[in-house]
């Protein structure tokens, strides 16, 4: 089966020369030996696309071949995009340069020329004259280059016949070809969501953050313009990426379920780039789709729940209520007894915690953990009554208290009633907020709180860089997490342009900040960051604190868990 291509006409523009051959034939034989034509070359990079991705030929069959001289090879962990990555342009590891692939830099040739758009990269290669159609197939059968040198022993020598060396020159060729929807010779585009069913506190506070980044974005790209028109040196960045940002705020109404249509309608009124941060209440995975859908970038969302699909154009910061939930799934495993109780989520419809008792149950899917449900449908928070009889009949080994503080607000009486009690007790800092070490601490040494966070001292380290940009806008720091992720998004969205060059991608912008997140001395409210290649989720670390000491502001973390 072909994998379909979305819009290539649109997105991919097809080969400029299959276009002008469809219009010669239409001129001399009808529209419709043209569109047959044209379709039959959407067809062809259709299955180059396939040969490229997910290294599966024509035939349906796995591609295979030799690397290293002798070691066979097969299947998608050798195909194109795994080295050369989606973009087609190129990485590097250890040492090691893996060439672009686009059209651009086959069929051209290929010079140590610091004019060169892949100047970056071609300093390290040998000069060799363009591909045609027979150097190439000879390059992917037997490891010879156009100018007749030997490629890297590590490059696979492929079995491919005469048909899929066409169809993946095809796709190649449309790699980096044209710029992208959103971008034109003086403006890039980009959007962020600020829902309207989200806090408004912070719709506000991420805007703020979000556009004061790009006026100063916009007045940098007016001295660099400035520059190009002096001096030699700068003369060669003339084409490059300065251009100024235009952000628009795309701010769908209702329930996330509705924003589908919304978010197509924004986008067809007006193409953007990339989705730059974001915000709004319940799941992410209206926007996650939308973005695949449209193969659009989104940097970074502040969301507690994304899209748990690791697809190739969304990036999280962490996995949100999800990956809390798995740190909890490990602690208990670990930390009741044998023969223990039930683990008891007590939730309410239709909030966030059910989203938070939805992903326990699924982290905790295979684990030995016996795992109970109480929805809370009355109005009003549970009664002391209430968490005193939910020891009655069996005990339970622990209770996950996915609630609000205000649903809280009886727990301590209800446990000091059984001042013996043993369960264990978990709260979600995601679910509490700051409010949570606090109402914990007046829960006695039982409670547990899980937490994506860095612990508040290291914190404070890491948001002094954030303060230091944010005083002299006249803009106090009041909401850490929402500043700091807006920040730290909008910072690696302009280092990835500044990067690109002239090679505006979209698939390059998320190859560059996959590359550079690690050597980011920002990293917002997270204990650590990091994103290997086709990795989607930046911070993989859980806390699960305990208290310690007198005071409730006191807490000193169990374990740090293991990744997953």
């Amino acid at each position: 089966m072909i994998l379909p291509l979305r819009d290539v006409r649109g997105r991919l523009g097809l080969v400029h020369g299959a276009a002008l051959t469809a219009l010669f034939l239409q001129v001399i034989a009808g529209p419709g030996l043209a569109e047959t034509t044209a379709d039959q070359e959407a067809s062809k990079i259709a299955a180059g696309q396939q040969i490229y991705r997910l290294g599966i030929l024509q035939s349906g069959e796995g591609i295979t071949g030799v690397s290293s001289g002798d070691i066979p090879v097969s299947g998608v962990q050798v195909a194109c995009e795994n080295c050369h990555r989606r973009s087609g342009l190129g990485s590097s590891e250890g040492g090691k340069v893996v060439p672009p692939l686009t059209g651009q830099a086959l069929f051209q040739s290929r010079e140590r020329d610091q004019q060169s758009p892949f100047r970056s990269r071609s300093m390290k290669s040998r000069d060799r004259p363009a591909y045609d159609s027979a150097s190439l197939a000879k390059a992917i059968r037997s490891g010879i280059d156009s100018g007749g040198n030997e490629l890297d022993p590590l490059m696979p020598r492929y079995a491919m016949s005469d048909s899929d060396v066409e169809a993946l020159a095809a796709y190649m060729e449309t790699l980096a070809s044209e710029l992208p929807p959103g971008i034109d010779d003086s403006y890039i585009h980009l959007a962020t969501i600020a829902a309207r069913n989200a806090d408004e506190s912070d719709r506000q506070t991420m805007l703020e953050i979000l556009q004061a980044f790009t006026d100063d974005k916009n007045a940098n790209t007016r001295n660099e313009s400035g520059r190009a028109d002096r001096g030699p040196y700068y003369r060669a960045y003339r084409d490059d990426s300065y251009r100024k940002w235009i952000l628009h705020v795309w701010q769908p109404e209702g329930d996330s379920e509705t924003w589908p249509a919304q978010l197509e309608a924004l986008y067809e009124a007006q193409p953007i780039f990339a989705l730059v941060s974001g915000v709004g209440e319940g799941s992410w995975r209206p926007v996650h789709d939308f973005c695949e859908s449209n193969e659009i970038p989104c940097i970074f969302p502040i969301t507690d729940q994304p899209a748990l699909d690791e697809d190739f154009y969304s990036i999280y910061l962490s996995g949100g209520l999800f990956r809390e939930s798995q740190a909890v799934v490990s602690y208990l495993a670990e930390a009741l007894p044998a023969g223990s109780g039930p683990v008891v989520q007590v939730y309410r419809a239709g909030s966030t915690g059910e989203a938070m008792a939805r992903a326990f149950s699924r982290a905790s899917a295979g684990s030995s953990l016996a795992v109970h449900g109480i929805p809370l449908a009355s109005s009003g928070p549970p009664s002391a009554a209430f968490w005193h009889d939910l020891q009655a009949g069996q005990e339970p080994g622990a209770v996950l208290a996915w609630l609000s503080p205000e649903d809280l607000v009886n727990f301590a009486a209800g446990s000091a009633a059984d001042p013996d009690r043993s369960e264990i007790v978990v709260l979600s800092h995601s679910l509490v907020g700051s409010e949570v070490f606090a109402l914990g601490g007046s829960m006695g040494d039982r409670v547990r709180i899980v937490s994506l966070l860095e612990l508040p001292e290291r914190r404070d380290l890491g948001l002094r860089r954030l303060r230091t940009w944010l005083k002299p806008r006249e803009i106090e720091l009041t909401r850490e997490r929402v500043q700091g992720d807006a920040f730290l998004a909008a910072t690696l969205a302009g280092s990835a342009v500044k990067h690109m060059r002239r090679n505006f991608s979209r698939e390059y912008m998320i190859e560059i900040i996959e590359h550079g997140l690690d050597n980011s001395v920002f990293r917002s409210v997270y204990p650590q960051l990091t994103l290997g290649p086709n990795q989607r989720f930046a911070s993989k670390r859980a806390y699960i604190l305990r208290p310690a000491g007198e005071s409730s502001a006191d807490w000193v973390p169990v374990e740090s868990t293991p990744k997953p």
